[in-house]
Parts: C-alpha cells; sequence; structure tokens
C-alpha cells in the first residue's frame, strides 16, 4: 500500500465514518469528505505540487479531513495510511473537542492556527468551509448568520498573505454563498 494514497485514504474515511451522517440526519457524512477530496482535485489538476506538497497528498488528507475529530480513528493507525508529513496537516485541519471551550474562543483558535499553515492546508481548509457553507439555507436563520460570519472571518484568515488563484477562487465562492447572511 502507498503511504498518502488517495484511495486507501477515501476506503479509510469510508470505514470510520461508516453510519454518522450529516446535520441534516439523512445525508451520510461520507459525502463530506468526498466533496472536500473532490474540490481539492478539482482546484489543483493544474498543480502536481502545492507548495511542496504532492496533489495526491493533497486529496488523500482532504478524505482524512475529519478523522481525528469526528471518529475513533487513533494516530497509529493514521501513521500506516499517511506520512508524518500528512499527519501533521491532518492535525492542522482538526479542531480539538477536548476540554469544553465557548464557540467564539475555539473559532478564534482555529484561525490563528491556521493563519500560518502551509498553502496547501489552507486550500484544503477553504474547500472544507466551501462544503460546508453550501447547506448554510438548511439552517436556523440565526445559525445560519452565526455561521456566515465565522466563515467570513475565517477566510480572511485564510487569506490573509499569499494564497494561490484556486485558494482565492474558493474564497470567493465561499464569500458569495454567505453574502445573503452577512
Amino acid at each position: 500500500m502507498t503511504r498518502n494514497s488517495a484511495f486507501a485514504a477515501s476506503e479509510l474515511a469510508a470505514q470510520y465514518h461508516d453510519g454518522q451522517f450529516r446535520n441534516d440526519n439523512r445525508t451520510p457524512y461520507i459525502v463530506h469528505p468526498a466533496r472536500v477530496a473532490m474540490t481539492v482535485a478539482l482546484a489543483t489538476v493544474e498543480f502536481p505540487m502545492v507548495c511542496g506538497v504532492p496533489r495526491e497528498q493533497m486529496i488523500a488528507v482532504a478524505w482524512a479531513h475529519d478523522l481525528l475529530e469526528d471518529t475513533i480513528v487513533s494516530y497509529d493507525c493514521l501513521s500506516v495510511y499517511f506520512t508524518r508529513d500528512a499527519i501533521e496537516m491532518i492535525k492542522l485541519l482538526t479542531n480539538d473537542k477536548g476540554a469544553y471551550r465557548p464557540r467564539a474562543e475555539r473559532k478564534a483558535l482555529e484561525r490563528e492556527r491556521l493563519m500560518p499553515a502551509t498553502e496547501a492546508v489552507r486550500l484544503i481548509k477553504l474547500a472544507d468551509r466551501r462544503d460546508n457553507v453550501t447547506d448554510i439555507d438548511k439552517a436556523p436563520e440565526s445559525f445560519g448568520r452565526l455561521y456566515a460570519r465565522e466563515s467570513y472571518e475565517l477566510v480572511a484568515a485564510l487569506t490573509h498573505n499569499s494564497m494561490c488563484s484556486p485558494g482565492m477562487k474558493l474564497a470567493n465562492e465561499i464569500h458569495e454563498r454567505i453574502k445573503p447572511y452577512l
């Protein structure tokens, strides 16, 4: 098995997200990492490397981006499928669900953690957020407004310094989607 393989990552994600559903309680959760991976694949089709990260690794990390956060998968398990560099990318994309913190504090910590991240990590996070805002109109209006504001702040943090054109395209798509809620 090749480590950082998008195919192996998709199988791992399917295994560990099995039985999980999106917030609508109908859509299998695996649809989300699949869409994030597809977005990354399409955004990087012309780039075999982004900031020294091979495209295949970026797609694999996109498949795995929620494994540590939303499943019982362990770091040891990930080390069978991914290199240390890929695991570090997954860690950066993982929100700490340990000690309780107010939502605003958790979101601020997420922005601080991701601002200095590589362009490759930030591109995957933009793909993740782009997929998450797709369903913003299905959420209660008050949550839609909150999530739109959080998304606006996150996109600003992710694009604060240089960002490749695929990343800026995703940022613009997010802005267009959340504009009615700001």
